[in-house]
């Protein structure tokens, strides 16, 4: 359809734009079920990969749920498999934040083997990571290390500076109930001046 130009409502503080998307949640959220029922895909993963942090920092989980759901199906039909990637990934973050790891561990899966089969290494570094929180969690620190470790690598293969050092950081989690201080602590020493 034609668009017509909107005003849209001027914003001069992070406070002022966290009321606007508050009192327009609703209409947001049904804007991308909207998109993903009629054809409009990237509309409806482009939108949900931008409220997606909004929502879950806020722990507005049953929308975060639904525009991902939405998200996925509309990428699934449109055969996006990077944005199919993203939308599982965000699932699986939702799973994990209700305590259901089993469903966030598959979730994480089907993400990390949707970026390898579409070579994104930023999105495999994501998956990774959250794989090996996952992992934490659970208390099983090698296989936590293991992940944060390839984590690491993907990162740095994407030139994310800032995804890599909160790697570190966190790998030096497992490390430290592993026993193995020195790694830790350089992994720490690594991470902190791109941390500041």
């Amino acid at each position: 359809p034609a668009s017509a130009p909107v005003a849209l409502p001027r914003m001069t503080s992070p406070a002022e734009a966290r009321t606007w998307l508050d009192a327009e949640r609703a209409n947001l959220v049904a804007v991308v079920a909207h998109s993903a029922a009629h054809e409009l895909p990237r509309h409806a993963t482009d939108l949900a990969g931008t409220l997606f942090r909004y929502l879950m920092t806020g722990s507005h989980l049953p929308e975060a749920g639904a525009i991902e759901i939405d998200a996925l199906h509309a990428a699934g039909r449109a055969g996006d498999q990077v944005a199919e990637a993203e939308a599982l990934n965000g699932l699986g973050s939702i799973d994990m934040k209700k305590g259901r790891f089993r469903d966030a561990v598959g979730h994480y899966h089907a993400a990390l083997n949707g970026h390898r089969q579409c070579g994104g290494r930023a999105g495999q570094a994501r998956s990774l990571r959250n794989l090996g929180v996952i992992e934490f969690e659970l208390h099983r620190p090698q296989s936590a290390a293991a992940y944060y470790r390839q984590a690491i690598a993907a990162y740095e293969d994407a030139d994310d500076r800032l995804g890599a050092a909160r790697a570190r950081a966190d790998l030096a989690l497992p490390e430290t109930e592993l026993q193995s201080l020195d790694e830790a602590a350089e992994h720490l020493r690594l991470a902190l001046p791109v941390l500041r």
